[in-house]
């Protein structure tokens, strides 16, 4: 397969992530059938950009198909629950029901410039159709630095995001040096 142009995949993978916005709000009969109900669209898209398809990711833009969430405000008005395992990964959208949408938001998404790298993404199917479900493995790379915040009157919370600047010494209070494993 030849490489893909960096414009021609990141349009591939918005035309994608509009499709699966659209189409998370639809309620299925039987919610295993995420993956499959778009299996046609995924193909006509994956084909245009000449992309193999990993239960939902495009690998050419696969950080942006990893940042995607259950928006809060929905949240209340129709239950999500994250599917049993076996179905697909839990790192694609298809593990859950309800709405998704993916950050960065529409208007950002031209300059959304990702840190992590991924070093392979494999799957197993559990049919013939490579659209379908099955299990998937993502293996990434990135340097993770400490990050506290303070809320007023509350306790500090601590996270390790994963695009955090580590090179940049004010984003980083009592953090690990750039490249120390934290596990």
């Amino acid at each position: 397969m030849s490489p893909v142009e960096p414009d021609q995949a990141l349009e591939a993978q918005l035309q994608w992530q509009l499709v699966v916005y659209e189409f998370t709000v639809r309620p299925l009969s039987v919610e295993t059938d995420r993956l499959p109900a778009l299996s046609g669209i995924a193909d006509l898209i994956c084909r245009r950009a000449s992309q193999t398809y990993y239960f939902s990711l495009l690998p050419a833009q696969a950080l942006r198909g990893l940042l995607w969430l259950k928006p809060l405000y929905l949240s209340q008005k129709r239950e999500s629950k994250r599917l049993l395992g076996g179905y697909t990964p839990s790192w694609s959208f298809a593990s859950t029901t309800g709405r998704i949408s993916y950050l960065p938001e529409p208007q950002y998404s031209r300059t959304f410039r990702p840190r992590v790298k991924v070093h392979d993404i494999s799957r197993q199917f559990s049919s013939a159709n490579p659209f379908g479900l099955g299990t998937g493995i993502l293996s990434i790379e990135d340097h993770m630095v400490p990050v506290r915040t303070e809320e007023p009157g509350g306790p500090d919370k601590e996270y390790w995001p994963l695009a955090a600047d580590a090179s940049d010494s004010s984003q980083v209070t009592g953090g690990h040096p750039r490249g120390q494993s934290i596990f």
